[in-house]
């Protein structure tokens, strides 16, 4: 049977070849794991052709037979794998050594060990594999033993031991990378790779495993505090950028109304509202961020420069109603139901000026409904093209901000029309 020796870190181990492809590298999930600096995940692979075993890298990982570079190597008795310094597998073909020339062994090439390397032995599952193959050949050669029925049970009995045995290892960090800095060093890397999720995990692992050690405990508690900062900052990521969004609002309302005359009422107080607006809604995932800790203070610094002539202490006037509404179907998407709607509360509390607000009204209404029907005929044309997921979000945002109830059974068709 053909096998592997492999060499890393001064130590050795056999390995078996019994599948027609397995793969080697640094990756538990690999046939022959392999641990050192610079072996990649899944490093190179080992495939059976008719006319032997061949070997190739994976990705591009560096692999060298004999000291040369090759992209698939026909393996012969004797031939010396290099993945990384300090880390081989060296081909042993029996055949060759009974039915050829044996090719001597050559003498391990002088390299510089890495700072670290581990070997995961073969799972349990190979293991018993491999038993159950020993004990197929057995059989088709007449050998298989007549021994009285205990000594099968015997048999079975030191089989659960063993491998009993085996899970224990396991589990106690006998076998393989399993000690609380070898996890922690797993965690780091995942992380880097962009897996917050599955490095929290194993950072747990790792924290479960440190037994004590104050300064594993310490770094555990810092990288976990690291992961747990970039996943608020993942979930943060919209409400800042709406954040950033309104503060930039906030500076061209100010540039456009208030540049020229601060005192102007109207305009202050719809400015100050708005500022109050922005606080409530994101002065607080603000705070939790460096990058957007200073948008707070000058938003309220904004605020203080106009408060004393927004006279919010005072009920609204015509003007300052009107104004309001002027203001909201000026921005880039019109916010037509969002200004009729104030006019209404205005009409509806009696003030004074009522007839120039209705008037206003009337005018608003007119102007956003042809709007509406003219974006509308638009989304028809585009959901007929295809872009349906686009006309549907777009949709949903004219009947939030636009729309008017009033309008609902004139616009109907045409919204049937886009829905379809």
């Amino acid at each position: 049977m053909a096998r592997f020796r492999i060499i890393a870190g001064g130590s050795s181990r056999l390995y078996d070849i019994l599948d027609d492809q397995l793969t080697v590298g640094a990756g538990v999930d690999n046939a022959i794991v392999v641990r050192g600096e610079g072996v990649a995940r899944t490093h190179a692979r080992v495939w059976r052709e008719a006319d032997g075993l061949w070997v190739g890298p994976v990705d591009g990982a560096p692999l060298h037979v004999d000291g040369l570079p090759v992209a698939r190597h026909r393996l012969r008795h004797g031939d010396r794998v290099q993945l990384v310094a300090g880390c081989a597998l060296e081909f042993v073909d029996p055949t060759a050594r009974d039915g050829k020339p044996a090719i001597t062994p050559r003498p391990p090439v002088p390299v510089e060990s890495p700072s670290r390397e581990e070997l995961v032995i073969p799972s349990a599952a190979r293991e018993a594999r491999q038993r159950v193959n020993k004990r197929e050949r057995r059989q088709q050669a007449g050998t298989a033993s007549q021994a009285p029925r205990w000594h099968l049970f015997s048999g079975i009995i030191l089989l659960v031991a063993v491998v009993g045995w085996i899970l224990v290892r396991v589990a106690s960090n006998t076998v393989g990378v399993k000690s609380a800095e070898d996890l922690l060093t797993l965690a780091e890397t995942q992380l880097v790779r962009g897996n917050p999720d599955l490095a929290l995990q194993t950072a747990q692992t790792a924290a479960a495993r440190a037994e004590g050690n104050a300064d594993i405990v310490r770094r555990i508690e810092a990288f976990t505090g690291k992961i747990k900062q970039i996943r608020q900052s993942a979930a943060d990521a919209p409400l800042l950028e709406s954040a950033r969004v309104a503060h930039q609002n906030l500076e061209v309302f100010e540039r456009s109304y208030l540049a020229a005359d601060p005192a102007h009422r109207p305009a202050a107080r719809d400015f100050v509202r708005l500022a109050d607006q922005w606080r409530e809604r994101y002065a607080a995932v603000s705070e939790r961020h460096d990058s957007a800790r200073a948008a707070v203070s000058e938003v309220a610094a904004m605020r203080a420069k106009y408060v004393a002539a927004a006279q919010l202490d005072q009920p609204d006037t015509a003007p300052d109603v009107m104004f309001s509404a002027n203001r909201a179907v000026r921005l880039r998407r019109p916010r037509y139901r969002e200004a009729v709607e104030k006019l209404d509360a205005y009409l509806a509390g009696g003030g004074a000026g009522g007839d120039a607000v209705r008037t206003l009204r009337q005018r608003l209404a007119a102007e956003g409904k042809d709007w509406v029907e003219r974006r509308l005929e638009r989304l028809v044309r585009e959901a007929e093209a295809g872009r349906t997921d686009d006309v549907r979000a777009e949709i949903e945002l004219l009947l939030e901000d636009t729309i008017l109830d009033e309008w609902r059974v004139d616009l109907e068709t045409t919204l049937q029309r886009v829905r379809r």
